[in-house]
């Protein structure tokens, strides 16, 4: 097989080849081989999805699958706000701006480790405290879509998660 060439449809990410011909010698039966394929992210804005729709052809066939590229891949290592930044910024949401989602289950209820798990992608704790039974837990992350990555910085966003108590 030869002509080795990718494809991405269009992604949340708005990521795509830098180029479609990719750098790879002819490869026989049995062989493999192995190519970095740089990216560029001025492709089309897709759906909000982190599957990313990729198709390889070569001499012989098309091949499609999809790349899973979840947001947390893009969350940044200097997303932890200072308290004060953290509560100046929770003042200024505008209320239509606010979600709430029900998760669960987590993979452990111990706080510590929770935020453990989370610090180790880039989702940092601000702040905690007890309501009732319940333990508070303040978050900030940045997220930096390559897309946007030259010209806002990233977004930074602000979670309050609560545990519910036994």
């Amino acid at each position: 097989m030869d002509g080795f060439m990718v494809q991405f449809n269009k992604n949340f990410y708005r990521l795509k080849p830098a180029k479609t011909l990719l750098d790879i010698t002819a490869v026989g039966p049995g062989q493999t081989s192995d190519v970095l394929v740089p990216l560029s992210a001025d492709g089309d804005e897709g759906p909000v999805s982190p599957a990313i729709h990729v198709a390889v052809k070569n001499n012989v066939d098309v091949f499609y699958f999809l790349a899973e590229c979840p947001l947390n891949v893009f969350f940044s290592p200097d997303g932890a706000l200072e308290k004060s930044a953290y509560l100046a910024a929770w003042k200024d949401i505008p209320n239509e701006s606010e979600r709430v989602q029900q998760l669960g289950p987590l993979v452990t209820a111990d706080s510590n480790a929770l935020t453990d798990l989370l610090q180790r992608h880039n989702i940092f704790l601000i702040a905690k405290r007890r309501v009732n039974d319940n333990e508070v837990l303040y978050l900030s992350t940045r997220v930096v879509l390559p897309s946007k990555a030259l010209t806002t910085g990233g977004e930074v966003v602000l979670v309050e998660l609560t545990l519910a108590g036994e």
